[in-house]
């Protein structure tokens, strides 16, 4: 088996131990014992259980973002298709990500982590932030607020408020699935935003023409 070969086999047998066990849990002699190597070994392609860490978090981040912006791109192909199904796609993604890396998920969100692997983490909130600015860009209720600096601003603070409410309802869905098919947490997750972006686009709109919006 070449280096690179052994590296991809202790990666995987990292991320299964590391997603059963935990990672503040689990010792790198664990990690040799599924991977079938010498701890020495795993020593040659890292140089700390960090380093492992922080590249089987690269892995999983890259894997979402790169899920997330195909569904999106995707979307955007089909002739029929709105900035809402653009958003239902991206959405869609998330949560087939999450089901189907359901034991990673918590190696992601939910362990205690350091300052670089969190650092690794917050480029996922700054990837699906930027992707829903993307989206929201080209809505047609957002167009008219684009030549507005504030309205700019408060788009790119509406994404990541948006990111952030996504990341606690994956958090609640990881443990709920038997309760909420995938299809329908898209849906809910899909109408709660919408109805926001909808609230708040109206507003600006209403601001700006100097009107004062309705309730």
């Amino acid at each position: 088996m070449s280096a690179s070969q052994r590296r991809e086999e202790i990666l995987a047998a990292a991320m299964d131990v590391f997603s059963e066990h935990g990672i503040q849990h689990t010792a790198i002699d664990r990690v040799a014992e599924a991977a079938g190597v010498s701890k020495a070994l795993i020593y040659e392609h890292f140089a700390s259980k960090t380093e492992l860490q922080e590249t089987l978090l690269r892995q999983l981040t890259g894997e979402l973002v790169a899920d997330i912006v195909t569904a999106v791109e995707a979307a955007t192909t089909a002739d029929t298709a709105d900035s809402r199904d653009r958003l239902r796609a991206g959405i869609d993604a998330y949560f087939r990500f999450i089901e189907r890396r359901r034991s990673a998920w918590h190696m992601l969100f939910r362990e205690s982590i350091g300052k670089e692997a969190a650092e690794v983490v917050l480029s996922i909130e700054r990837a699906v932030s930027a992707a829903i600015v993307d989206v929201l860009s080209e809505a047609p209720e957002t167009v008219p607020l684009l030549g507005d600096v504030e309205a700019g601003v408060r788009l790119r603070v509406a994404a990541q408020m948006l990111t952030g409410s996504m990341q606690w309802a994956g958090n609640w869905w990881v443990d709920n699935m038997e309760l909420v098919p995938r299809a329908t947490i898209v849906e809910w997750a899909l109408d709660a935003l919408w109805l926001g972006l909808d609230g708040w686009t109206t507003k600006l709109l209403a601001e700006k023409l100097g009107e004062t919006p309705s309730t």
